[in-house]
């Protein structure tokens, strides 16, 4: 039932969960409905415009509000304060016949590299899009966040759009509880034949962790469930990666060494098939690879070293001039070369 009417209401979303209906069908006067899920419970059950319209007067009185109590559970869709109006070569519209919005409609599983320094782990996520509750016109995105036993810990929602012009869609997410804001943005395919499957995308967040700051980081959504070889395959396309690979030696020949032994191990052609490629990338670094010596510190280790200087912009002045001749870059790309590489990972994902 739960399914029923979010599919044929509030498509994309989870406006309806089953404890909210239990207390529904449990009669509990302390739950606040808004009059779109009042409508929608009508047209389902049937129900007399008497026995509707005093519900619907009293809401007009006093408007819905989240309840504490609730905090555990699965929240309804809020609708964040964001407005935009579609305008030049903004589409917002998904009633319009010639909207390239509806490729995008449906559930994605997401991925994405916790953002905490002290956590490198995978964080998983739904992220859903479909038509906005307050108003059908507009879209609307949805994403649950999940810890590492599988249980929702966060909710955003918030418009979603396109720029027909850069070819780009945009997504502005408000968390439920602390309104945190999360900007996504992508690359934009007007699928034809099917709907859009997946899409690496740019997330500008807050970081996790004791610490917030803002952060940047890659987000991967995908039609399809993650396996876990898909995960392990997929996560060097979660860094922020240029075009350009930089391995230390050390590393190299740790991979060298672990890919020789898995080889020996494999029982099957197509393991051998895997393993042997990956060898064979390691012989094209040593023979064509630029080989230079490179040094790691940590910032700190300079900006905070009273033996440089005990004037603090001059250890900031060091600091800037030596980071001016490194090779790190301004910003980063998705490129088509990360798409066809996920491609490869999640449509055919079947071993060779």
């Amino acid at each position: 039932m739960v399914q029923k009417i979010n599919h044929q209401f509030f498509p994309g979303t989870t406006t309806f969960y089953q404890k909210k209906l239990s207390r529904i069908e449990c009669g509990d006067c302390s739950l606040r409905l808004k009059k779109a899920e009042v409508l929608a419970l009508q047209k389902i059950f049937g129900l007399e415009d008497a026995v509707v319209t005093p519900v619907l007067m009293c809401l007009e009185e006093s408007p819905a509000q989240d309840e504490p109590q609730e905090a555990a559970a699965k929240p309804p869709v809020v609708s964040p304060q964001i407005r935009l109006s579609e305008a030049g070569q903004l589409s917002l519209n998904m009633q319009s016949p010639y909207s390239e919005l509806t490729g995008y409609c449906g559930e994605y599983h997401s991925l994405f590299v916790s953002t905490d320094s002290n956590e490198k782990r995978l964080v998983e996520g739904l992220f859903s899009i479909g038509k906005d509750p307050s108003d059908p016109n507009l879209c609307r995105a949805h994403m649950t966040l999940y810890n590492e036993k599988h249980k929702e810990i966060k909710w955003y929602s918030g418009p979603f759009f396109i720029n027909r012009h850069y070819r780009t869609w945009h997504c502005i997410l408000i968390g439920h509880e602390k309104q945190e804001v999360c900007m996504l943005t992508a690359s934009h395919f007007n699928a034809t034949l099917r709907p859009n499957q997946f899409n690496m995308v740019l997330a500008l967040t807050t970081s996790s962790g004791v610490q917030k700051k803002p952060v940047v980081h890659r987000l991967l959504l995908s039609r399809r469930p993650f396996s876990k070889r898909d995960q392990k395959l997929i996560q060097a396309q979660l860094m922020l990666n240029t075009d350009s690979i930089c391995i230390s030696e050390d590393a190299l020949s740790a991979l060298e060494e672990t890919t020789n032994q898995r080889l020996q191990n494999a029982k099957s052609k197509m393991a051998r098939s895997e393993y042997q490629a990956v060898l064979t990338a390691i012989g094209i670094i040593r023979q064509m690879g630029q080989k230079r010596t490179y040094y790691t510190i940590n910032e700190s280790m300079i900006y905070g070293a009273d033996t440089i200087a005990a004037d603090k912009r001059l250890r900031a002045l060091a600091l800037s001039t030596i980071r001016a001749c490194t090779d790190t870059v301004y910003y980063n790309k998705v490129s088509q070369t990360v798409l066809e590489i996920c491609t490869n990972i999640l449509e055919k994902g079947k071993r060779l």
